[in-house]
């Protein structure tokens, strides 16, 4: 429903399965973690970014109770990068460097460099960098996130283009801020 523009409904839908979820999974099942994901992309769509926060706030606080290692967990990095890039619209730059800086800490630790979902951290950290005008580690995360990007995809995709386009953007800052 969501994909169909159905939003009112995918919301209904998506809190009925959290109700359901909630009374016959552990309050630590991943999946729960998922449904508060899934639900913070609807309310990113629909320019409800408090409330896309505050899911993947709750996707992240099952996420690491439930990882048997959350310096080295996937799936807990990529929710700190999706909630960058959610504090990120709402312009709180402080905890969204925060959240970028930590998901790429546990790529590192986890030894994930060569994942695809490492170059969207890089991607977002660049982006958060981008953000408070520190154009030059923009640009080095920009151009890192490419390289990983080309490593696991190729450069004949829509992601790689507008990775390059926001390393260019990021460039051109950095050149007239003589960076």
């Amino acid at each position: 429903m969501r994909a169909a523009g159905q939003y009112d409904q995918s919301e209904d839908l998506y809190k009925q399965a959290q109700a359901s979820s909630e009374r016959t999974l552990a309050p630590s099942d991943r999946r729960l973690a998922a449904l508060h994901n899934n639900l913070s992309v609807l309310y990113s769509e629909t320019g409800k970014t408090h409330q896309a926060e505050v899911e993947l706030g709750e996707a992240l606080r099952i996420l690491e109770s439930s990882s048997p290692d959350a310096e080295t967990d996937l799936d807990v990095a990529s929710t700190h990068t999706n909630l960058a890039l959610t504090l990120l619209t709402e312009h709180k730059l402080e905890d969204a460097h925060w959240h970028a800086a930590k998901a790429l800490e546990i790529y590192r630790t986890g030894h994930l460099e060569h994942s695809a979902h490492y170059a969207s951290a890089l991607a977002g950290f660049a982006q958060v960098c981008f953000a408070e005008r520190r154009y030059a580690d923009a640009v080095t995360g920009y151009r890192h996130a490419l390289a990983v990007i080309e490593e696991c995809y190729g450069k004949d995709t829509d992601y790689w283009r507008i990775t390059a386009d926001n390393l260019r953007q990021a460039e051109e800052e950095a050149a007239k801020a003589g960076v």
